[in-house]
C-alpha cells in the first residue's frame, strides 16, 4: 500500500499542485462563488537544513503492514472495530511531550 503525501511530493518535485491553486471568491447575494487558478510560476527551493530533514523522514518512516492494514479495513467494514480510548489518549499525551 502507498501513502501518498502531497506535502512530501511537493517539497522533492518543487510543485504545489492543487494546493496552489488560489481561490479566488466573492459574495454575491448570500452565496460565495469561487474559481481556482493554477500558478505556473511557483517555485521552492530547498535548504540544506530541509533537505537534511526531509532525507532523515524517509529512513525512519516504518513500512506499511498490508495485512495489518487489510485487517483494521475488514473489520472496520464489518463494524466489528473498537477504538480504545485509554490508548489514543496515552499516545497523544506522549506526542504532546514531545512538542
Amino acid at each position: 500500500m502507498e501513502i501518498k503525501n502531497p506535502l512530501i511530493k511537493a517539497l522533492t518535485t518543487g510543485t504545489r499542485g492543487t494546493a496552489g491553486e488560489r481561490a479566488e471568491t466573492g459574495t454575491a447575494g448570500g452565496q460565495t462563488t469561487g474559481r481556482a487558478q493554477a500558478s505556473t510560476s511557483d517555485q521552492v527551493t530547498l535548504t540544506a537544513a530541509a533537505r537534511s530533514l526531509l532525507e532523515a523522514s524517509r529512513e525512519t518512516s516504518a513500512p506499511v503492514d498490508g495485512a495489518r492494514v487489510a485487517a483494521l479495513r475488514e473489520a472496520i467494514a464489518e463494524g466489528s472495530y473498537q477504538v480504545d480510548a485509554g490508548r489514543v489518549v496515552e499516545r497523544l499525551f506522549a506526542l504532546e511531550r514531545q512538542l
